[in-house]
């Protein structure tokens, strides 16, 4: 058997086929001849592709940087610090199948776009390019995209009724997604506080947040027959925070929420005004129920620092968006006057995000399978200038609680609820 291995050299292209066979000598010659022409064959049209990548819309301009690649059934060259990952590639390509992995996701116009439409400055962290592109619900999803799919968004609706408002007046709203359980939500506690009082809402007050997320539904009860998945809302049965203000230490600026269901299990057709008839509801088979993030102790430094996010963006509205291109997460530097300096519990990331996206969960690969590894809950610096500029570790960043520092505190709130 063949296996094909493509280097990338700053002046040079190799490659090498390694062959494990046994023949004559006079076999063994013209072997060695039908192999020679083979490279030569492959190498041409490799080279070609590689010279059209390099100068066309699939790398937007950019060439490859050196390395190694594996070509692969993805019909895609993929590298991501090194790391040679399926799952990684699955991920990358653009819903529309167009493009080189995970290099042709840059919609910056249309970011600014949308900012302008809003009237006003949006809070926004977006590292570099925004690499920012819709999850994929379609029937050409990858079966990566669907492990992400406990993504949802938090609203308030009340009581009492405006309790918790954001800076535009509109009820509290940031992202959750499904850890560990069917119905047990991770998302950031300051998204249940109001913009206007700065008080965050009581255990018993936070009930009034409702979940929403995107659900199979059977044919005859969709409004599109060919739509698969519609939003549904979901009742929070108790709310438990990391202490009794994030604001006094980020460390704790994160949510236990226990659903009063599984999203996805029963699931009924919805009324005018997008309420679900529950009395017309049936129960889903087990398969296309929404899938959590598998949430356990592992060891951050012995994975790939590939990272992977999903999450609800207010200038994207109520399209879920992903990084097309994983980002990475990064040690505090060794500064004493570092933002993060004294709260081991955080991590550094460069991923792009927006406002609402407080809450979306980090996840990496644990042997091949996205873990949940952290929450995302703000930027620095703050404030209404900092929408776009390169990635500094001291100066401009992303950051997010380490998901293994809250991992008892998880354990013991399923314990509540009889999981073990």
């Amino acid at each position: 058997m063949a296996k094909w291995v493509l280097t990338l050299k700053k002046d040079e292209i190799n490659m090498t086929i390694k062959v494990k066979y046994f023949a004559s000598p006079v076999q063994h010659f013209l072997l060695k001849g039908v192999l020679v022409f083979l490279i030569g064959c492959v190498g041409f049209v490799l080279f070609s592709s590689l010279a059209e990548a390099q100068g066309g819309k699939r790398v937007s301009g950019r060439q490859l940087p050196p390395g190694d690649y594996i070509v692969g059934s993805e019909s895609s060259f993929s590298q991501f610090g090194g790391q040679l990952i399926k799952p990684v590639l699955r991920w990358t390509e653009p819903a529309d199948g167009s493009g080189a992995s995970g290099w042709d996701c840059d919609n910056s116009p249309g970011l600014i776009k949308n900012l302008e439409q809003f009237g006003r400055v949006i809070p926004a962290a977006i590292m570099g390019e925004d690499s920012r592109c819709p999850l994929d619900y379609s029937s050409r999803a990858s079966d990566v995209d669907k492990m992400f799919y406990g993504v949802g968004a938090l609203f308030y609706v009340g009581p009492p009724a405006k309790a918790c408002q954001n800076h535009q007046g509109k009820p509290c709203q940031s992202t959750g997604h499904l850890v560990g359980d069917g119905d047990v939500v991770i998302a950031s506690a300051h998204g249940f506080r109001d913009y206007y009082s700065g008080r965050r809402l009581s255990p018993s007050e936070a009930r009034g947040m409702r979940y929403s997320v995107k659900v199979w539904v059977p044919r005859q009860l969709r409004k599109d027959p060919t739509v698969e998945y519609e939003f549904r809302h979901y009742e929070i049965e108790e709310v438990e925070f990391g202490n009794s203000d994030e604001r006094t230490d980020d460390e704790k600026d994160y949510a236990f929420i226990k659903l009063k269901e599984r999203p996805g299990e029963f699931v009924g057709p919805t009324d005018a005004k997008g309420y679900e008839i529950k009395s017309r509801r049936q129960r889903v088979p087990a398969d296309k129920w929404v899938k959590p993030l598998p949430f356990k102790r592992f060891n951050r430094n012995a994975v790939p620092n590939v990272v992977m996010t999903v999450g609800f963006q207010m200038d994207k509205g109520w399209v879920v968006q992903k990084n097309c291109r994983p980002f990475k997460i990064y040690e505090t530097p060794n500064n004493p006057s570092h933002y993060l300096a004294d709260k081991p519990g955080m991590m550094i990331h460069d991923g792009d995000t927006n406002g609402v996206a407080s809450g979306s969960s980090l996840a990496l690969l644990v042997d091949g399978v996205p873990h949940f590894a952290g929450i995302h809950t703000s930027t620095f610096p703050g404030g209404d200038a900092n929408h776009f500029g390169k990635f500094d570790i001291n100066r401009r960043y992303n950051f997010a609680i380490d998901g293994q520092t809250i991992y008892d505190h998880f354990l013991e709130f399923r314990r509540r609820f009889g999981r073990n």
